[in-house]
C-alpha cells in the first residue's frame, strides 16, 4: 500500500464539507482533481467509501467506519504540530551550556537568573568544562571559548570584553614563603592549577612576556577541576593560583588576596557563545543569545 496519505486527508475534508465543491475550495484545488483523488482512494482500497448524488455526498458504511478511525488520528497530529509551534514561540524545553565553571559563573548565570526565574517551563543545563568538545555531538546548544576562530558551520556572538587573566595568593602566603618579583621566581613556590579534563590534561600557566605569550615549565603542587578549591587553597595561604582576574576582584578588594607578577598577567580575546547554524533555535535559544550578547559601555 501507498505511503502518501494525503489522499485519505482529502477524504476527511470531503466528509466534513459533505461535498466536492466545497471540499476543492477549502483546499485549493479543482472540483474535478477532489472527485479524481477519491476515486483513486477506493480504488486502491477496493471499498466503496461515498454515495454520491448530483447535490450532496455521504459516506457508506465502511466510508463512516474510516472517518471515524481517521479524524481522531489526524486531530492528534493536529495538536503535536501546535505543541512544535509552542516550542518554537513560548520560552520552554531545554537548554544546555557547556563552559567553563568560571564562565557559568561570570558571565553567563548572572545574565540569565532573572530570565530563568521568570520561565518556569524552561531548563536550563550548566555543564563545566575546560575540553574542546563537539557540542552537537555532545548534545549541547551552546559552547563557549575566547575568539571567534571557530569551526565553519559554527556561529559565534562575543559576550564579554577582553579577558585579563591575574596571579594571586594571600598575604599570608607571601609572609610565609617570600614575594614574587620574577617568573623564574615560581620555580621556588607552591603553585595551584587547573585540570582540563579526566586525562589529567595541565592546564599550564601563560605570562605575557616581551610582547609575547610565553609558557615555562612549572612544577605545580595542587591540580584540579574546581575553581572553588583552587581559590580555597590561595585563601588558605597555601598556594599561588591563576584565572580570571574577575573571579578574584572581591577578595582583592578586602585584602584577603593580593596580585603578584601583575605586568605579566596575559589579557586574551573576548570570549564567544557559538552554535550550530544548522541547528532550529528555539525561542528561548534566540532570547538567550540576546541577553548574553555584550554591549560595550558607553
Amino acid at each position: 500500500m501507498s505511503k502518501n496519505y494525503n489522499d485519505l486527508y482529502l477524504y476527511l475534508v470531503v466528509v466534513e464539507s459533505a461535498s466536492f465543491t466545497k471540499a476543492a475550495r477549502t483546499l485549493n484545488l479543482t472540483t474535478s482533481a477532489v472527485s479524481h483523488a477519491i476515486t483513486n482512494l477506493e480504488k486502491r482500497l477496493n471499498t466503496k467509501l461515498l454515495n454520491r448524488t448530483t447535490r450532496s455526498v455521504s459516506c457508506t458504511q465502511p466510508g463512516q467506519q474510516l472517518y471515524e478511525r481517521l479524524k481522531p488520528l489526524y486531530e492528534g497530529i493536529s495538536q503535536e504540530i501546535e505543541a512544535l509551534n509552542d516550542f518554537s514561540n513560548e520560552v520552554m524545553g531545554v537548554v544546555r551550556f557547556n563552559a567553563s565553571e568560571n564562565v557559568c559563573k561570570h558571565y553567563i548565570y548572572p545574565r540569565l537568573k532573572e530570565y530563568i526565574a521568570a520561565n518556569p517551563r524552561l531548563s536550563v543545563e550548566f555543564c563545566s568544562d575546560l575540553s574542546f568538545i563537539d557540542i552537537v555531538a555532545q548534545g549541547f546548544d551552546f559552547g563557549v571559548r575566547l575568539g571567534d576562530d571557530l569551526d565553519q558551520d559554527m556561529v559565534g556572538v562575543q559576550i564579554s570584553p577582553p579577558v585579563k587573566m591575574a596571579f594571586v595568593c594571600s598575604p599570608e602566603y607571601i609572609a610565609k614563603f617570600g614575594e614574587v618579583k620574577d617568573i623564574k621566581d615560581l620555580q621556588n613556590h607552591r603553585l595551584g592549577t587547573g585540570l582540563i579534563n579526566k586525562s589529567h590534561y595541565i592546564l599550564n600557566w601563560e605570562f605575557f612576556d616581551q610582547g609575547r605569550i610565553v609558557r615555562p615549565n612549572l612544577n605545580y603542587q595542587m591540580q584540579t577541576n574546581s575553581v572553588y578549591l583552587l581559590k580555597e587553597a590561595a585563601l588558605a595561604g597555601q598556594v599561588i593560583i591563576w584565572g580570571l582576574a574577575e573571579e578574584y576582584a572581591k577578595e582583592i578588594a578586602e585584602g584577603k588576596l593580593v596580585e603578584v607578577l601583575a605586568e605579566y598577567a596575559p589579557t586574551y580575546d573576548p570570549l564567544y557563545l557559538y552554535f550550530s547554524q544548522n541547528r532550529h533555535k528555539t525561542r528561548a535559544m534566540e532570547d538567550i543569545i540576546n541577553l548574553l550578547r555584550y554591549k560595550e559601555s558607553k
